[in-house]
């Protein structure tokens, strides 16, 4: 006896045969995912614990005994502040390091240097450069290190990149303080340096920073 099959029956048929013979595809990526590990920070870092943090990591860059002094005065004179007290308490500050760097220019004053950082919740210490250049500035005077404190910082990795001038001129911490604050050009976290640029008019032009991890 002869069966015969129609061709659309044996193409119906070596489509199921193919689909069994085979596992389902591996699932994508999602859209725009980079692989990269993200450590996240989920503590925060209060004021005594700056302090601390600042006195033990300056003492690992060979920063002398009265240089230690102004460093703490004008940190303290920071973290006191009103409005930074309630930037403590609002997105709290992910991080703390100190640096150290040389410079030159008068118009175009360019600074780069190297320093450790501490994150909350985080064991390893990290080193890290910058590369901070201020466009218009008057510049009588600066300082050879420094203390950078990360706020609203969402994870480790995320501290990289490109910051600006928070505002044109002085704010009130700057005013009070003498800090200089700068925000991440995309992600939005705001990096608050004392002891930079201390020589900076208020009315400083165009503030532009390199972050970098080693």
């Amino acid at each position: 006896m002869i069966v015969r099959v129609s061709s659309r029956a044996l193409l119906l048929t070596t489509l199921l045969a193919c689909a069994c013979g085979h596992g389902s595809p591996p699932p994508r990526a999602p859209s725009g995912a980079s692989g990269a590990t993200q450590t996240a920070i989920s503590a925060r870092l209060d004021a005594a614990t700056i302090r601390t943090n600042v006195q033990e990591l300056s003492t690992r860059l060979s920063i002398s005994a009265t240089q230690r002094v102004e460093l703490r005065e004008k940190l303290d004179a920071l973290l006191a502040s009103p409005d930074f007290a309630a930037v403590l308490a609002h997105t709290g500050v992910q991080a703390v390091g100190v640096y150290r760097y040389g410079e030159g220019g008068l118009v175009v004053k360019i600074a780069r240097g190297d320093g450790t950082i501490r994150f909350a919740g985080i064991e390893a210490d990290r080193s890290f450069e910058l590369e901070s250049t201020s466009i218009g500035a008057q510049v009588g005077g600066s300082a050879s290190w420094g203390v950078v404190l990360a706020s609203g910082l969402p994870a480790v990795e995320q501290i990289d990149g490109t910051y600006r001038g928070a505002v044109a001129s002085a704010t009130a911490i700057e005013q009070s303080t003498g800090a200089l604050r700068m925000t991440h050009r995309s992600a939005g976290h705001t990096l608050y340096f004392v002891g930079v640029a201390a020589g900076l008019s208020a009315n400083a032009g165009e503030n532009k920073l390199v972050f970098a991890l080693r």
